[in-house]
């Protein structure tokens, strides 16, 4: 796959996904760091247009699609 079946569209694929355990330490002069030790995805197994935002397929499927190439 190269282009977006719906629009046309060449930009690329996105999932979406939410990010449980993230940690946000904060200093007391307002500095900011993200820690990701813990950090796990949910979701984010089906792949959209970056374009249109229409779903193009399963990230399984272009996975193995990937891999076969």
């Amino acid at each position: 796959m190269d282009k977006c079946p719906h629009c046309g569209s060449a930009k690329g694929l996105y999932s979406k996904y939410t990010l449980y355990g993230l940690q946000r330490y904060y200093g007391f002069d307002g500095s900011c760091e993200d820690s990701m030790d813990n950090a796990y995805p949910k979701g984010g197994q089906i792949l959209y247009c970056q374009s249109c935002d229409r779903v193009i397929c399963k990230l399984e499927d272009w996975e193995g699609e990937q891999n076969e190439r």
